[in-house]
Formats: C-alpha cells, sequence, structure tokens
C-alpha cells in the first residue's frame, strides 16, 4: 500500500521521479522535472474524481478503479507529449519567422497531431 503505513512512500517517489527526468533529459526531454510528474498525476487523479462524480458509473469499459501506477503512468505520458508539442510549436514558429503566439488556431492544431 502506498499510504506510509509500512514506510514512508514520498522520498521512494521523489527518487524514481528525480530518476525519470535525469534518464530522459538524456533522450533531449530537457524540461521535464519531478515536480511536474507530480502535479500533472494530481491532475489526473483530481479529473478522475470530478469525473466519478459527474457521471452514471456504467461504462463498461472505464475502469472503477485507478492505481498509482496507472496515475503516474499518465502523468508521464501527459509531460512528454507537452514536451513534444511545445518543441513542435517552438520549430513550427522558427520555420515560420514568428512568435509561437502569433501561430494560428489551425497550425495549433496541425502541431497537436
Amino acid at each position: 500500500m502506498l499510504d506510509d503505513t509500512l514506510y514512508p512512500i514520498e522520498p521512494v517517489l521523489d527518487e524514481a521521479n528525480a530518476a525519470f527526468s535525469t534518464a530522459m533529459s538524456n533522450f533531449g526531454y530537457v524540461d521535464i522535472q519531478p515536480s511536474d510528474i507530480v502535479e500533472a498525476g494530481k491532475e489526473i487523479r483530481s479529473q478522475l474524481s470530478s469525473d466519478d462524480t459527474s457521471s452514471d458509473n456504467t461504462d463498461p469499459l472505464k475502469p472503477s478503479t485507478v492505481n498509482h501506477k496507472e496515475i503516474r503512468l499518465a502523468a508521464i505520458r501527459k509531460e512528454m507529449e507537452s514536451f513534444i508539442l511545445k518543441t513542435k510549436l517552438r520549430q513550427t514558429a522558427e520555420d515560420w519567422a514568428t512568435e509561437i503566439d502569433s501561430l494560428t488556431a489551425p497550425v495549433r492544431k496541425s502541431a497537436e497531431k
């Protein structure tokens, strides 16, 4: 269980996120910080909680529970996708000799794909 009853889990998770961040920086994902993963996980957990209260829970394809590992993997994926999108937008803006904020909605949508 990840509830600190047997041993403190936060140091383990902090080390895992730091190791992931360091390893991914070797592959060019230099802006992903351990705190980004934690915050993304909190957002995902919050969204799942709000979805549970707003839906009728009759979707057979929706899992009834989500564990910490699944949330952490979703948070890592979210941060990696965000990094890739930022990189694509920056590259597109450079190619067009403009600022990122000046890119039109269709161009942004294309980068999101």
